[in-house]
C-alpha cells in the first residue's frame, strides 16, 4: 500500500522576491491614488516584515510580532482594503494580482503568522 502524506495548512501564496517587490513599487506608483495608498500601507508592512529574520515557527516570534505591530494595519483597514482592491479593473491584472498578493501577506501577519508560501509547503 503506498504511502499519503496530508499536508494541514491553510492559504498559501507565490513567495516573494526583491525583484517582484521593486515591480509592485513601481505598479503602485501609477495607479489610482486611493490604490496607490492601499498599496503604499500593504508595502510598507510587507517590506518590515521582509527585512526581519524568519520566525522559527509558523507563529511570529513574539519580538518579530512587536516590531510588525506599528506596521500592520488594523482589521477594519485590511477589510477596507480588501473592498479597494475588489474594483481595480479587470483591464489591470497586474496591478489586481500585485495588490492581493501583497494583501495576503499583510493577513497573515494580522493572523500573528508566518506567512507559508509555495516554496515552503515541503520544507
Amino acid at each position: 500500500m503506498a504511502e499519503r502524506v496530508i499536508i494541514v495548512c491553510g492559504s498559501t501564496a507565490p513567495p516573494l522576491t526583491d525583484e517582484l517587490l521593486d515591480k509592485y513599487e513601481t505598479l503602485a506608483a501609477i495607479a489610482d491614488t486611493s490604490i496607490k495608498h492601499a498599496i503604499h500601507k500593504c508595502l510598507a508592512c510587507v517590506f518590515k516584515w521582509w527585512n526581519l529574520p524568519e520566525s522559527n515557527k509558523q507563529t511570529l516570534d513574539p519580538e518579530i510580532a512587536t516590531i510588525l505591530e506599528e506596521y500592520i494595519p488594523w482589521a477594519h483597514e485590511i477589510d477596507a482594503i480588501q473592498q479597494l482592491f475588489n474594483n481595480i479593473p479587470s483591464n489591470q491584472m497586474d496591478l489586481r494580482d500585485a495588490a492581493f498578493h501583497l494583501l495576503w501577506y499583510v493577513r497573515e501577519l494580522d493572523f500573528g503568522r508566518e506567512p507559508i508560501t509555495t516554496d515552503k509547503l515541503y520544507d
